[in-house]
């Protein structure tokens, strides 16, 4: 997911409007954050940097991008950011489907960066969720359709920009 922002979201924003689509939800989404970020009672110093560099819209949208992918993705309101990043419209890419999601990220967080399987006939006594292979196995599914979903929309906004 952060490649595909990473390049994603440079190709949509650096997209001039044109007269047959005039809205670039990317841009948008951009612009507003920086709206937010300037407005901000302090302004993040790696901002500033890249506002007063000797080429400042490469290195404010480089910095933009790098806000958004530095954190890993930890639940569905992460997922709708990426979603808003890319200018996909909601309704190709409902928050509920999204929201759908949610308890794999509880999964997945409650044990930092893996799946928690472990084999029923152990012993429960680990104080540990124990998931069967069916339950890692529908997380997982999930999770990876979810993915399709967002890139097969990515592209859909891509395409749609030229």
């Amino acid at each position: 997911m952060k490649r595909l922002v990473r390049d994603a979201a440079k190709y949509l924003i650096e997209r001039p409007v044109n007269m047959a689509r005039p809205r670039n939800a990317a841009r948008a989404q951009y612009e507003q954050s920086l709206k937010e970020w300037m407005s901000a009672k302090t302004v993040d110093a790696d901002l500033q940097r890249a506002v007063i560099s000797m080429d400042p819209s490469r290195e404010v949208l480089k910095h933009y991008i790098a806000v958004r992918t530095r954190s890993s993705y930890q639940g569905s309101g992460d997922l709708k950011k990426l979603r808003n990043t890319l200018g996909i419209p909601s309704a190709r890419v409902p928050d509920g489907d999204l929201s759908a999601l949610d308890d794999f990220f509880k999964a997945r967080n409650s044990i930092v960066h893996s799946m928690d399987y472990t084999n029923e006939d152990e012993s429960r006594s680990t104080g540990r969720i124990h998931r069967s292979r069916d339950d890692a196995a529908t997380f997982s599914n999930q999770v990876f359709g979810m993915a399709c979903e967002l890139i097969h929309a990515a592209s859909e906004v891509v395409v749609a920009s030229r």
